[in-house]
């Protein structure tokens, strides 16, 4: 029922499973991304890191909004969270994937090599980190109409 009216608290809810995971992970593996002839590798720790840093700080922003009196529309919140939960689990799910088939023979093996994941992977991180930009620009289209309800109830009042 608290998840209907908060919906961010999914939010916490993933970032502890993030900081669980991160204590029973092997992080021996890398995150490879491999475009072109560019390579990025980074540990899956700090890949981890970083999840529960974004889902961390997005969960505190908005408590510390609602806390605030700052009202969000709750499909913008519920927007915002699927989305981000989404792409999180497409990287991951693609990040195995690319992986996986790379370690083992499978039928379909000349199909699998074709599909290019790091490509798919790079376009998802740059989505994520864009789709950003629609919670900082819905933050402050909430601030200035706070500020602006503030002032109208001013001059109401006559102060």
């Amino acid at each position: 029922m608290m998840i209907k009216k908060k919906p961010y608290l999914i939010l916490v809810f993933v970032a502890i499973l993030f900081i669980a995971l991160y204590f029973f992970t092997n992080f021996d593996l890398n995150f490879t991304i491999n475009i072109h002839d560019t390579y990025f590798v980074m540990s899956r720790e700090l890949v981890f890191l970083f999840f529960i840093v974004l889902f961390g700080f997005t969960s505190i922003l908005y408590f510390v909004l609602d806390f605030l009196k700052i009202n969000f529309s709750l499909k913008s919140i519920w927007f915002h969270s699927i989305v981000l939960l989404s792409i999180t689990t497409i990287i991951f799910y693609f990040s195995y994937l690319s992986n996986e088939f790379d370690k083992k023979e499978k039928v379909f093996e000349d199909y699998l090599n074709s599909i290019d994941y790091n490509k798919y992977i790079f376009m998802l991180v740059l989505m994520l980190f864009s789709f950003q930009f629609y919670f900082i620009i819905n933050i402050i289209s909430q601030l200035i109409r706070k500020i602006i309800n503030t002032k109208k109830d001013a001059i109401n009042i006559g102060i």
